[in-house]
């Protein structure tokens, strides 16, 4: 029986060592609001707080305390065994030999861009220019400047191939913009009379999805260049992909999960900051085919194809659905936060009766069971078979990134 709020690190390739978190270490409850596993081997922390710690095989280094100005949750990037960098929307916290080396302050108008060959970009987004400035390690820099830009950009990071851009929906147009990586200044790549719109999927400037922003929120497909309707205008597509939706959690069937919530860490694969939203949603639905999606506050949705968004179940009850899980049975659990636990077979739903946990995200399935978590007061995880049988097994739960573990 799990007597202690703990999560355990998996290392990634080649690294032999792993540490758990636990609460002789103040990991209790919601106290990390970022975790990152280097690919050293070191885990790198932040609390709410604004404490830093390093962990490793059996140690715990304390860092100094930064402040909380800024965003609270912000990102972590390995430079070298020596160096790692810490950075929110207000600072960059250079991490040296495992100690605190310096702390930069960002002016108020700065944004990170992305990461490019081991230098964070920012830009100034003021409405009537753009400044570029880098940080490689030693000193930020003003790198380029745009003047030709009269609107803010998005906020979102799009990039096709070696290529980053950005846009603005400015004067009912959409505008794309690239990031010269030499120059570093911004230049003017395609421009569709959109209307307001914001970018739902981008495969490359010609090419890509947008959705309204007025009550209609129709879907835009833009192919080799042309506007296109994707969907005929009844057809009721909004209402998962819309910005009054937040989705928690995908399940790609058959084999393995697709969360696309929160990208928060640089990958080998995906060495780039991403905007932490669901711009991506129907990319992932090209790379990955059918999956199921539950939302915040709409009925979970099986994805086929671009133009189907088949409804599973809709009861009122089941408004917010946290979590998705494939058993070993190929069924498939969804637990919402009102409406207790649906098991899906044969896409079929089948409520557990007598079940009011309010699941969040999260859960396992071991033995003919599935373990999940319940935000309820005094709750937590708990052991739950077909039947609708379940067990309690710890009042405690680890919040970390708007994932529980």
């Amino acid at each position: 029986m799990v007597t202690k709020a703990q999560l355990t690190f998996n290392a990634p390739a080649a690294v032999t060592n792993t540490y758990t978190l636990s609460d002789k270490d103040g990991y209790i409850g919601f106290n990390y609001a970022t975790i990152y596993h280097a690919p050293s081997g070191k885990v790198y922390t932040k609390t709410y707080d604004g404490d830093l710690a390093i962990h490793g095989n059996n140690y715990r280094i304390p860092l100094s305390s930064i402040s909380n100005e800024g965003t609270l949750i912000g990102y972590f990037y390995e430079v070298n065994e020596q160096e790692t960098w810490y950075y929110d929307s207000k600072k960059i916290v250079v991490l040296r030999s495992d100690t605190v080396y310096r702390i930069i302050r960002l002016p108020k108008e700065f944004e990170l861009y992305t990461e490019i060959n081991g230098s964070l970009v920012y830009i100034s987004n003021m409405s009537a220019y753009k400044e570029i400035y880098t940080f490689s390690g030693k000193e930020f820099v003003k790198r380029g400047y745009t003047d030709v830009i009269n609107t803010k950009f998005d906020g979102n990071i799009y990039i096709s191939g070696k290529s980053y851009y950005t846009a603005t929906n400015g004067n009912d147009s959409l505008v794309i913009y690239e990031l010269l990586p030499t120059s570093f200044r911004f230049k003017k790549v395609a421009a569709y009379a959109t209307g307001k719109v914001t970018i739902r999927q981008f495969t490359n400037v010609q090419n890509l999805t947008a959705q309204g922003t007025d009550k209609e929120k129709a879907i835009l497909q833009i192919k080799n260049g042309v506007i296109k309707k994707n969907v005929a205008e009844n057809e009721t597509v909004y209402n998962l992909i819309n910005a009054e939706t937040y989705p928690y959690d995908f399940l790609k069937l058959k084999d393995g999960y697709r969360q696309i919530v929160n990208i928060t860490q640089p990958t080998e694969k995906a060495p780039l900051f991403i905007s932490q939203d669901y711009a991506n949603l129907l990319d992932y639905e090209n790379h990955y085919g059918s999956f199921y999606a539950g939302t915040g506050n709409k009925p979970l949705r099986i994805f086929n194809s671009i133009k189907k968004y088949p409804a599973l179940f809709s009861n009122n009850n089941s408004n917010a659905i946290f979590s998705l899980r494939q058993d070993e049975a190929g069924d498939i659990w969804a637990g919402s936060y009102n409406g207790g636990i649906t098991i899906i077979h044969n896409e079929e739903a089948h409520a557990l009766p007598n079940n009011k946990a309010k699941i969040t995200n999260g859960g396992s399935a071991f033995n003919k069971n599935m373990y999940l978590l319940d935000e309820g007061f005094g709750r937590g995880l708990f052991r739950i078979n077909k039947a609708g049988k379940s067990r309690r097994l710890t009042k405690r739960y680890v919040w970390v990134l708007h994932l529980h573990y």
